[in-house]
């Protein structure tokens, strides 16, 4: 086709050529991304099916993926994408938490489940809160040109 359009020299082929630039450099940028997200996966899946007193041992290899894709990806390290991310896991900490929480029983009268899974879930948010990898996240930046 570029051929084509060369020889006719028609005034389609820069715009076409300029397209076809794009469309490769998108491909490899979604090869890429797809390769750091993959180490997601797993994690990501059992911290969708964890109870919040497991949530805490979860974590450290999530966030470790994180940083993983904010120092060595060369295209999804933008603050933007790191902050979905960091806030889709939290979203996720808090979805677990909230589908542990039986409040049905404080109203029951059974006060201390729900006291215990309270504590479990306050537990599971600090550890995501302070976690050293989320700091990190900050200062262990690659420089990108």
């Amino acid at each position: 086709m570029i051929a084509v359009l060369s020889l006719a020299g028609s005034s389609y082929l820069p715009p076409f050529l300029e397209l076809k630039e794009k469309i490769q450099h998108e491909a490899v940028a979604a090869e890429n991304n797809v390769t750091f997200l993959t180490c997601l996966e797993a994690p990501c899946q059992q911290l969708s099916k964890a109870r919040p007193p497991e949530i805490p041992a979860l974590l450290p290899q999530i966030l470790d993926c994180i940083r993983m894709i904010w120092s060595l990806s060369q295209f999804y390290n933008t603050p933007e994408r790191i902050c979905s991310l960091l806030r889709m896991v939290s979203n996720e900490v808090i979805n677990r938490c909230c589908a542990a929480l039986q409040l049905g029983d404080v109203f029951t009268g059974d006060v201390l489940k729900p006291m215990e899974q309270l504590q479990q879930s306050m537990a599971a948010g600090t550890s995501l809160r302070t976690n050293p990898a989320i700091g990190a996240t900050n200062t262990h930046r690659k420089t990108v040109h």
